[in-house]
Parts: C-alpha cells; structure tokens; sequence
C-alpha cells in the first residue's frame, strides 16, 4: 500500500481557516452591519466581543486537533469524548450548518460580480424567494462556483489548499485595497456620532448596540472548524495546526474590526 504524500502547509491552513471566516460577505454587508449596531464603532466593537466569546472554542479545536490528528473533527472529536451518539449529532448539525451557508455566499458572489460587471444580474426572471426575484444568469453562475468548488475539493486536500491559497491572496489584497481607498477618504467626524439608531433593531445605547450584533457576527466568525478537516494531510507538526486556529480566528476577528473602523470613517454610514 503505497502511502498519499502529505503536502498541505502551516500557511495553507491558515488561509483555509481565514478565507473561510472572512470570506466575501462583508464586502456586500458591511454597512448593514453598521446600521444594525447604530454605527461602525459598536458594530467593530461587537465583533471583538464575539471574537473572544468564540475564543475558548476555538483553544478546545486547536488542543484536540494535535490529540486526534483526524480529519472528522467535530464528529471525531465528539466520538473519542462522547461516543456514538454525540458524534451523530455533531456531524448532522455540522453539515446543516454548512448547507445552510451555500446559497448566502452563492448570493455574495453575485452581489459582488454584479458591482464589478454591470448586468449579472439581469435576465429572465425564474421564480421569487422572500419577494426578491431570482434571475437565470445569476442561478448559473451560483450554479458554476458550485461546481468549481466541488471539483477543487474533489482532487484532494493538497489542490484544495493550492486554491485556498490564490484565493486568499486575493482576498487580503481586496481588504489592504479597501482600507487604502477609505484612507482617501477618511474623516473621524464620519465616525460621530458614536452611537446612532437609523431604526435597525432594538438597541437604544452603544453598550446594547454592540450586543445586538451578537446574532449577526457569530455566522461570520465561525469557520476555523474547516482546518482540522485537512490535518491528515499536513506536512509539518500537527500541534502547529493547532495554533493556526487560534491565530486565524483572531486575525479574523481584527480584520472585521478594522474593515468596519476605516470603511465608515471613509463615508457617513448613516447615508450609506
């Protein structure tokens, strides 16, 4: 039996780890984000807290990572801990989860490339969700990333991370981009007040406007659980691995922070 030759980096499961935290969704959603906190500062606020609620979860996956050095994870984490049962559950809720996320950032996606190609979204309309109508380019080419992102994974961890790895790279040149271009145009007075109800939820001070996004950033904070799922193929220290959980979920939360401080000093939030 001839041994699969392990080649996924310390760095390729950081970008794993980052990129799917971070992702694209914030590029679309920033600014509700803003205004469901009353403004960038609680909103950049919020996530830090969420960050460190996180936090002990993330030290649990990154010292049973090294211990059972499998790629089920959660379901292998729970099954050596638990049993049987447990596991079953891990494991459903985990691929529920991450069903759940598929037809979000199919929709980021779109949003995006439609911001950068006029007309994306455009075409027959097929049917309506939730009163938005749902146009056949756009199906298409939700449809097609699909697919390219089962192919990738398809071949193996090793081509998985390769293209993790572009893809992340990509993704941190958008972010220093995004940042530079708001340096531009950056103004603290853009930042008061501090603290603004524009009628998006229910918080009436900073303190509960911080909170209130305790139900937002938790869906886009999570998703350092990805790496343990490749820990069979890693080409260094396993106990390495552990710490890139750690590290990306920390390096996420810092990013979301700072994204949310200099795009809302670069416009009044309120109007955007």
């Amino acid at each position: 039996m001839i041994k699969e030759k392990k080649g996924v980096s310390v760095f390729d499961f950081f970008t794993i780890g980052f990129g799917a935290i971070v992702g694209v969704g914030w590029a679309v959603i920033v600014n509700s984000w803003m205004a469901s906190a009353g403004g960038p500062i609680p909103a950049a606020l919020g996530f830090l807290i969420t960050m460190l609620m996180v936090l002990p979860i993330a030290m649990c996956y990154a010292e049973l990572c090294p211990m059972i050095p499998v790629a089920g994870s959660s379901v292998a984490f729970g099954y050596r801990a638990f049993g049987e049962k447990t596991a079953f559950v891990s494991g459903w809720a985990a691929l529920m989860a991450f069903a759940a996320v598929l037809p979000w950032e199919s929709i980021y996606i779109n949003d995006i490339l439609a911001m950068i190609i006029p007309g994306v979204q455009g075409g027959p309309i097929l049917y309506h969700v939730a009163g938005s109508p749902i146009y056949l380019r756009a199906l298409l080419i939700g449809e097609a990333c699909a697919v390219i992102i089962f192919a990738v994974n398809w071949f193996g961890a090793r081509v998985s991370a390769s293209f993790q790895k572009i893809l992340c790279i990509i993704l941190l040149a958008s972010i220093v981009l995004t940042i530079i271009c708001s340096l531009f145009k950056f103004d603290f007075a853009n930042l008061t007040p501090i603290y603004e109800n524009v009628g998006v939820g229910h918080h009436t001070n900073f303190f509960t406007g911080a909170v209130a996004m305790f139900a937002i950033a938790p869906f886009f904070i999570f998703g350092f659980e990805t790496i343990p799922q490749g820990i069979e193929d890693a080409s260094g220290s396993v106990r390495s691995v552990g710490k890139v959980i750690f590290i990306s979920l920390i390096m996420s939360g810092l990013t979301y922070a700072v994204i949310l401080f200099f795009v809302g000093g670069a416009y009044p939030w309120q109007k955007s």
